[in-house]
């Protein structure tokens, strides 16, 4: 009763701590940082997003292309030759002429069901597209794998064929990490995260192509471990 005699309202209210109250400029100020980093962080995904999905669609082009010209070479010695037999052996010959640097990487199939017509390695792979079963071998990714496969059909010989290209994941993979790690892992607050994204990445793009320390990586890399002689 005595606290409401001395006109207080809340009974609590003289146990309550009461903090500084902030003026409307740092309420502004606080305001305005929060709204900036959303913005900032939203940013930063909608382009890890669009970049990712620019390297997948990049390889999916590529391996579209190849799949298309192996189609087309195909259609042509099959038509030009009188057996089916004689027309799939100069497609092979097509293929294993075909070494330009821009197929080094990926690996071209042919089959007929489940029989193999054709087949070009790539330079470095790891899996062979023809220990794949049939039934496995789609498009998609198969033993990190991006496969584009379509059929066409050769009415000459009343025969369906279907084409596979396939190129190694690992080097997009090694990109789409390396964009995580521009975007994300920059501040100093997050040092243990960038750390271990650069570390996943340099183990991505070793498998890849043997090295990951180049450019930004390698140079924080280096200054997180001086050599002996720095030290």
């Amino acid at each position: 009763m005595r606290l409401f005699s001395r006109g207080i309202t809340d009974p609590l209210e003289p146990f309550v701590k009461q903090g500084p109250k902030m003026s409307i400029r740092v309420r502004l100020t606080i305001s305005f940082t929060a709204l900036f980093g959303a913005i900032v962080i939203a940013l930063a995904v909608a382009a890890y997003v669009l970049l990712s999905s620019d390297a997948y669609r990049r390889l999916d082009a590529a391996l579209q292309v190849a799949t298309g010209a192996t189609e087309m070479s195909a259609e042509h010695e099959l038509n030009e030759h009188s057996t089916k037999s004689a027309g799939e052996k100069d497609l092979q010959s097509v293929l294993d002429e075909a070494g330009t640097a821009a197929l080094s990487d990926t690996q071209i199939l042919v089959r007929e069901g489940d029989r193999i017509v054709a087949y070009r390695p790539a330079v470095h792979f790891g899996s062979d597209l023809r220990t794949v079963p049939p039934q496995i071998l789609r498009t998609g990714i198969v033993n990190g794998f991006r496969i584009v496969s379509d059929s066409f059909r050769a009415p000459k010989f009343n025969a369906v064929y279907r084409v596979y290209s396939a190129r190694p994941t690992a080097p997009v993979l090694a990109r789409v990490e390396q964009i995580h790690c521009s975007l994300f892992c920059r501040s100093a607050r997050t040092r243990s995260c960038r750390t271990g994204r650069i570390s996943a990445c340099k183990k991505v793009f070793a498998a890849a192509t043997g090295t990951c320390e180049n450019g930004r990586q390698g140079h924080i890399l280096r200054s997180q471990h001086p050599s002996e002689g720095q030290r």
